[in-house]
């Protein structure tokens, strides 16, 4: 298939994940993808002194801090043509757009706050192990 197609598939698969989530949600999902490089530095920090502190929750405290300036700056970097996980995925940006103009407000399934915290306690089981693969990703990249 062509490009096109598969770029028009990844609309229509975020659209129906709206669906049974509701825009808010898909939205709120993307826009964290936004983010993902702005973690960088709590992780290079994390690294570099060998804090044994969360590293989860050294990003979210960042992630806090982040200026608008600089959100909007990583929106008008991700609608650039090369600013896409592969030519078969629009930018983020657009998709956000595309879904914010065919809003779902009711979702199909909410999470109880009970099973938010569930699976929450089910993630920290694997924390250590992520945490760890963060930090030894960035310090291998300093070498290679």
């Amino acid at each position: 298939a062509s490009d096109v197609y598969k770029r028009q598939a990844e609309y229509t698969a975020d659209y129906l994940a709206s669906t049974i989530s509701g825009t808010k949600a898909a939205v709120n999902a993307l826009s964290k993808l936004l983010l993902s490089q702005c973690i960088t530095v709590p992780i290079q920090r994390h690294a570099l002194t060998g804090s044994k502190e969360s590293i989860f929750e050294k990003i979210n405290e960042y992630l806090a801090t982040v200026p608008e300036r600089e959100l909007e700056r990583i929106k008008r970097v991700n609608t650039l043509e090369g600013a896409r996980i592969d030519v078969t995925h629009p930018p983020t940006v657009h998709r956000i757009e595309y879904l914010s103009k065919h809003e779902i407000r009711d979702p199909k399934i909410v999470l109880s706050e009970s099973n938010a915290e569930n699976i929450q306690l089910e993630l920290q089981y694997f924390e250590a192990q992520v945490q760890k693969k963060l930090t030894d990703a960035y310090v291998s990249g300093l070498y290679s």
